[in-house]
């Protein structure tokens, strides 16, 4: 796939000429007037490019580590940790005296791994200082925020690196090579928002305590940025309830001289569907589709429920459907595929017409993710909305197909098949 331009950002998203501007494959310098800075706004990777496309989004998080100034701190959540040079930088910053603290599911934490060596390392500098002063990483029982799933957050917040200050950066990928060379991911970073940032590390430490915490689902806005954690606890689930609100009533606008009519779009990009919430996504994406909008969903897994209401011939008929899930030696195995979770609405939304959304974050439309420990992202700016249509247009075009099985390989059952993917 060819690398695609990611729109200038806007001073809402950075403050101080902190412009992105960047062409997402290629590796962010982020050069601002007043030093180094993140690249601020969305990022999406290619597994099928040049390394700087693959590796754009962890690129960003770690030269945030390594810019990360003295006494300045930072806070990561990943799901799975395989990528030894974020290590190398985690452990080159708490020598420095930046305060680390790190957060992953336990039943990811083998003895031996970049984890162990990152706690192992934090230890050993932890005895010669005091508390507030050491850092730290550690793993919880299941879900942080929890009674049970897993800690499934992807989720990076630096106080201070290079020029900026309250950078807060999530999405769906974990801090490991599969993000990089298998999956298409994306991550979005927002620098100088410190509302955005306090709200962010308030969630991190009701991760970080490890105590079930007894708040509702609700979306917290930030003036046109709005996050919200999971585990969820209401009757319908996140992505349905945003549906909802979605009419397909064609939206005119113009003059009387030069009126154009638009229907609502929505487009879906999500690894996994299943389950009840999968089936409620699935039926909720059908029912638009019949009433007039267009539609379109890209997967990596669906289960025989959520795939029969999609492909029903019923309506209009069948709802646009792409696997993203490729098996590049024909061994019958998948290799590359699609890791995104996003929602990106342009249309009727509330009664607002011309109105756009997108939703991202770090969570899979399936039941688990209701008691998984989860971080979703909201935008209403129209150009983030364009950002991500334009890259799930451009993945929609251009996503590799499998290769024809090779000869003599083995036809193997639906489950085998995605024995090397990394759903979570």
């Amino acid at each position: 796939m060819a690398a695609i331009v990611v729109v200038g950002l806007p001073a809402a998203y950075a403050d101080g000429g902190a412009h992105g501007g960047h062409d997402a494959g290629a590796a962010p310098s982020g050069m601002a007037r007043h030093g180094w800075m993140p690249v601020a706004g969305p990022l999406f990777n290619d597994p099928k490019g040049s390394w700087a496309a693959q590796d754009n989004q962890m690129h960003n998080v770690i030269e945030s580590i390594a810019h990360a100034p003295r006494h300045s701190e930072i806070d990561i959540a990943t799901w799975s940790y395989f990528l030894g040079r974020a290590t190398d930088a985690l452990i080159a910053a708490a020598r420095r005296g930046v305060v680390v603290h790190f957060v992953m599911a336990r039943g990811k934490s083998e003895v031996g791994s970049d984890f162990g060596r990152l706690r192992a390392a934090f230890r050993a500098r932890n005895a010669a200082h005091p508390r507030a002063k050491r850092s730290v990483a550690r793993t919880c029982a299941a879900t942080c925020r929890g009674t049970h799933g897993t800690m499934h957050t992807k989720m990076f917040l630096f106080s201070r690196t290079g020029a900026a200050k309250d950078v807060a950066m999530w999405g769906s990928p974990n801090v490991t090579t599969n993000a990089i060379r298998h999956q298409w991911n994306e991550l979005f970073t927002v620098v100088n928002r410190t509302k955005v940032y306090e709200y962010a590390k308030s969630v991190f430490h009701q991760l970080w305590r490890d105590r079930p915490h007894p708040q509702p689902f609700v979306v917290h806005w930030f003036g046109q940025v709005g996050l919200a954690p999971l585990p969820y606890r209401g009757r319908i689930d996140w992505v349905s309830r945003q549906l909802d609100k979605v009419s397909c009533r064609d939206t005119v606008t113009g003059s009387s001289g030069g009126r154009s009519v638009r229907r609502t779009r929505i487009q879906a990009a999500n690894a996994v569907l299943s389950g009840s919430v999968g089936a409620s996504v699935a039926q909720h994406l059908r029912t638009l589709w019949n009433r007039g909008c267009m539609v379109s969903l890209m997967y990596t897994r669906l289960d025989h429920v959520v795939h029969g209401i999609l492909e029903s011939p019923g309506g209009r008929g069948p709802v646009p459907i792409h696997p993203v899930h490729i098996d590049v030696n024909g061994d019958g195995i998948y290799d590359d595929y699609l890791h995104l979770k996003v929602l990106a609405i342009h249309g009727d939304i509330g009664n607002r017409p011309d109105a756009t959304l997108v939703m991202d974050g770090s969570a899979n439309w399936a039941n688990l993710s209701r008691s998984n420990d989860e971080m979703l992202g909201y935008f209403k700016r129209p150009w983030v909305y364009w950002a991500y249509s334009r890259w799930l247009d451009h993945m929609w075009q251009h996503a590799p197909w499998s290769a024809r099985l090779a000869p003599g390989a083995r036809t193997l059952p639906s489950r085998d098949r995605f024995a090397h993917v990394e759903l979570d």
